[in-house]
């Protein structure tokens, strides 16, 4: 579902990483840059010949690179991201703008078959906050990996993982190999022995299973969020929902042996026990 590259200055990333990001995610792309005042967003580019053209131009700036995989609306280049925050849709290819809006991942009741639901949600929800702050508390509630670029920075909300010296929203593009885990009680129920050396097909198996789990979750426990005003408890099952999401990430793109408890514990420190319980892996 897309991936979003944020990419430092004077970083520049690999011919082989660019073409698997683009064999995975072809459904156009997009990339913004900081002109000093304003953000400048290049997009609509709906082939690998294209997007290169324009980042060579501009490789050697801090950019914001989105590689489109459709999920809602046609693949077409006016759905190709960031897009403008606004109460209006705008199909422009090349524009200036305060935010430019990137997004990987679904986002639930927005969006059709003819339209995406990415730009929906900018237009319906996002372009009713004026504050970035309060705009990147919201996006912290979805299930989603977002990027925005503003004129002072670029604001990444939910998990990136790094690579090449630039931050990814998710990894899903790079060659699986065979992965070694060291099983914990949290992934009992997909093992029956410690230490399994997963093949592809194993990898691709649980991370389906985790996904699932993460989605169900977060469509259930959203609907129920609405009725708390408490934002402690909010705020921590929202973060819950990112430590799902970082498991599923994790699964996919490491290469290495990882004590998956432990990597979690440092992720993520639970000091709420009621909070804690809502953990469906401890059920």
């Amino acid at each position: 579902m897309c991936v979003i590259i944020h990419k430092p200055e004077k970083v520049k990333l690999s011919d082989t990483t660019i073409k698997s990001a683009w064999e995975h995610n072809s459904d156009g792309a997009g990339i913004s840059f900081n002109t000093g005042n304003a953000v400048k967003v290049i997009k609509g580019l709906m082939t690998l010949d294209e997007f290169l053209d324009v980042y060579k131009e501009l490789e050697r700036l801090e950019l914001v690179i989105h590689l489109r995989y459709a999920t809602h609306g046609e693949v077409v280049k006016k759905f190709t991201h960031p897009f403008i925050i606004d109460d209006k849709f705008h199909a422009k290819e090349v524009f200036e703008t305060d935010i430019a809006f990137h997004h990987n991942g679904v986002l639930s009741g927005f969006g059709s078959a003819n339209f995406s639901d990415s730009a929906d949600y900018a237009k319906k929800i996002l372009s009713k906050i004026t504050d970035i702050n309060a705009m990147k508390h919201v996006l912290s509630r979805e299930s989603s990996k977002f990027a925005l670029h503003t004129a002072q920075e670029v604001h990444r909300i939910g998990h990136y993982s790094e690579h090449e010296g630039c931050n990814f929203s998710n990894l899903n593009f790079l060659p699986v190999k065979k992965y070694s885990y060291a099983w914990s009680k949290t992934l009992l129920p997909y093992s029956s022995n410690n230490n399994s050396i997963l093949q592809q097909e194993d990898v691709w198996e649980l991370s389906g299973k985790l996904k699932k789990l993460f989605e169900e979750y977060s469509k259930e426990y959203y609907h129920y969020l609405e009725e708390i005003n408490d934002v402690e408890v909010v705020d921590a099952c929202c973060e819950f929902s990112q430590y799902l999401h970082l498991m599923y990430d994790i699964i996919l793109s490491t290469s290495e042996a990882i004590e998956l408890d432990e990597y979690m514990d440092a992720q993520f420190v639970w000091e709420d026990s009621e909070v804690q319980e809502l953990n469906p892996f401890d059920v």
